[in-house]
């Protein structure tokens, strides 16, 4: 099992799939939704917990697209 980087912050399907390619298993725990975001936002991993060995617990939740270009 190789060691995992910190997922915080990616799409939750790339974090799913960097951690299966490092061995782990993921178990994902779901948020409640923001009161407001945002126009362009998207789903995003906000935690990040080591749980039994080879397991990660994610939480997944929406989150301002900070990369996107500003709105006109």
């Amino acid at each position: 099992m190789d060691e995992l980087p910190l997922l915080v912050g990616y799409n939750p399907e790339d974090a799913e799939r960097l951690a299966a390619a490092c061995g782990y298993t993921v178990c994902w725990v779901e948020s409640t939704p923001p009161r407001w975001l945002p126009p362009r936002h998207g789903p995003r991993v906000l935690r990040q917990r080591q749980r039994e060995a080879g397991v990660v617990e994610l939480l997944r939740g929406e989150a301002p697209d900070v990369l996107a270009e500003p709105s006109e």
